[in-house]
Parts: structure tokens; C-alpha cells; sequence
């Protein structure tokens, strides 16, 4: 059994969801005492203050592990140019093989500021 529609009513509709604005007010503004505000300042300071800490400390931390694996890779390119310098091969062998080594050194440590971009270092390790 289908009942038709005589007639309709208007339904007054007021969202439940707005809560109580801030200490009774009623323009949408906050108001809040001095030390209210300065302990919001504080904390807001404190916070940023021990991010930067943790960032910095990781940065620092990637820039000393860097470092140390530059190094390695210089003192192994100085002990395979010793090795080089001992082998047995022509003169003009021996100049081209110290030719790239040092150029292979030049670009290590022109290209070391590089190294300490996080895209590039997380592809070596």
C-alpha cells in the first residue's frame, strides 16, 4: 500500500557540530591571557628547537660517514697509484694510467658536495 504526499513541512535545520567558540565568544575569535600566550610561545620554540637539534645531528652524523668513505676512497687511489708505479709496463702506459688516476681523484673530490645530496647518497649504500 502506497500512502501519497499531502503536504510538506519546512524543517529548521542548525548543525550540532559547531561545539562552544572559545571562552563564550561569539565572533569566531579567540582570546587568550598574556601568560597564555607566551607558554604557547615557548613550547612552539622548544619544539622547533629540538627539531632543528635532530636534523642537525643527523646531518652531521651523514657528513662524518661521508668524509670518512671520501678518504678511503683517496687513500685506495693513492695505493693503486703505487701499485701502478710498480708494475711493469711502457713509460707512455705508466703516463697514461697516472693521467687518469689523478684526473679520477680530481673528480672525487670536486664532486664530493655530491656525496652529501640524501637523493644521491641513498642510491650508494
Amino acid at each position: 500500500m502506497r500512502r501519497s504526499i499531502q503536504s510538506l513541512q519546512a524543517f529548521s535545520f542548525s548543525s550540532d557540530f559547531g561545539g562552544v567558540s572559545a571562552r563564550g565568544r561569539s565572533d569566531g575569535m579567540v582570546s587568550m591571557t598574556a601568560d597564555e600566550l607566551s607558554e604557547m610561545l615557548r613550547a612552539a620554540r622548544q619544539e622547533t628547537t629540538r627539531h632543528f637539534e635532530a636534523e642537525n645531528a643527523e646531518i652531521l652524523k651523514r657528513l662524518e660517514q661521508t668524509s670518512e668513505d671520501l678518504r678511503s676512497a683517496l687513500e685506495h687511489m693513492i695505493e693503486l697509484a703505487s701499485c701502478l708505479d710498480r708494475a711493469k709496463m711502457e713509460a707512455d702506459d705508466r703516463k697514461r694510467a697516472r693521467s687518469l688516476m689523478a684526473a679520477t681523484c680530481q673528480i672525487i673530490v670536486d664532486g664530493q658536495g655530491d656525496l652529501f645530496d640524501e637523493t644521491l647518497t641513498s642510491t650508494y649504500r
